[in-house]
C-alpha cells in the first residue's frame, strides 16, 4: 500500500506549518464534503469542525488549522525543518509498503526540492541530504 502525508520543509519550522496547514484545510474545508467526512468518522469530528469553522472562505493558500485542531495536522501532514521532516516521515515506514508524499499547491522551487530531499530514502541522497542541488551556471536547476 503507498500512503504518505501532505509535506514541506522549511529552515523556518513555522512557516512550514502554514504551508501544510493551508493545504490540509483546503482539501477539508473546499473540496466538497468527502475529506472532512472520512477524517471526522476517524475520530476527528471535533477537530475537523474547528477547522471548518475556521475557514469559511476555504483558499488553498490561506487556510488555517487551528491550535484546537493540531492532532489532525499531526497525523495528516510531515512539516519543518530537514531533519524534522525525515523524523515524521520514519513514522509512516511502518504504516505503508510505500511512502509517497503530497507537495502543497504554491510551494516555491527551493521549498519543493527541499521536501523531495527530505523525503528521498536514505539510499537515495548524499551524505548532506538536506542541502539543495547547486544550481547551473545560469542560476537555473
Amino acid at each position: 500500500m503507498a500512503a504518505g502525508p501532505v509535506a514541506a520543509v522549511s529552515e523556518n519550522a513555522g512557516a512550514a506549518r502554514d504551508i501544510v496547514a493551508a493545504s490540509l484545510a483546503w482539501y477539508l474545508a473546499a473540496m466538497g464534503d468527502i475529506y472532512s467526512r472520512s477524517v471526522s468518522g476517524q475520530g476527528y469530528a471535533a477537530e475537523v469542525s474547528a477547522i471548518l469553522t475556521a475557514n469559511p472562505r476555504p483558499s488553498p493558500r490561506r487556510g488555517t488549522v487551528p491550535a484546537d485542531a493540531q492532532m489532525v495536522l499531526d497525523q495528516l501532514a510531515a512539516y519543518g525543518t530537514c531533519d524534522q521532516v525525515r523524523r515524521q516521515l520514519g513514522a509512516w515506514d511502518h504504516a505503508a509498503d510505500i511512502v509517497t508524499i503530497l507537495l502543497p499547491p504554491g510551494m516555491s522551487w527551493h521549498a519543493i526540492e527541499a521536501t523531495l530531499l527530505a523525503a528521498a530514502p536514505s539510499s537515495a541522497r548524499a551524505d548532506d541530504g538536506c542541502r539543495p542541488f547547486p544550481a547551473t551556471a545560469s542560476g537555473e536547476l
